[in-house]
């Protein structure tokens, strides 16, 4: 009955967890029971105690899970299919390069992000084209709060969809008609 929101790969600032933290403590404040999963571990130890402390002054020490490394695939792909949705606070906004949105969306799970810092991010890669039109890349405005975020994550928990392909000849192919003019 938790609303499960995941995390993948390495915890560390760029991805601003502390940010994604905000955002369950405002899930929670709004009534909805979430439980936050961070499939990895903390790059730094300093890291981990910054974690630990952001945990306990937003009180979610009961609703917030980090795995540490995850040795094998099935078990890593067992955990991926328990979350509902994946959630990335990015000061940034969402590149083309971020492999952890591209693991994410291969769970066949809705990822709630930061839309890109460029609109035309994307204009080289079809394949991100479409996980934007069928809604399971959910873009948060970069000026979004952490309720914004929270509302993407409520709207977009529902969906499930089959895992999406990845065509990695076809991605080479938009990568290197992009390039080729800079050439």
């Amino acid at each position: 009955g938790r609303l499960m929101i995941g995390q993948f790969g390495s915890i560390y600032p760029g991805k601003s967890p502390h940010a994604a933290l905000d955002v369950v403590a405002s899930l929670k404040r709004d009534g909805h029971m979430p439980h936050m999963v961070f499939l990895g571990d903390h790059v730094m130890e300093s890291d981990r105690t910054a974690f630990a402390a952001a945990l306990a002054e937003r009180n979610l020490e009961d609703d917030v899970t980090v795995t540490g490394y995850v040795e094998t695939a099935p078990d890593l792909f067992a955990m991926m299919a328990e979350i509902d949705a994946f959630l990335y606070v990015m000061p940034e906004g969402v590149t083309a390069r971020r492999t952890s949105i591209l693991a994410s969306v291969q769970s066949g799970r809705p990822v709630v992000v930061t839309a890109p810092g460029r609109a035309d991010e994307f204009d080289h890669h079809s394949g991100f084209a479409r996980l934007l039109a069928s809604g399971q890349l959910v873009l948060v405005r970069r000026d979004g709060g952490p309720d914004d975020y929270a509302a993407a994550l409520v709207g977009a928990s529902g969906r499930k969809a089959a895992p999406a392909p990845v065509a990695p000849g076809e991605w080479w192919r938009d990568l290197v008609a992009a390039v080729r003019p800079a050439l």
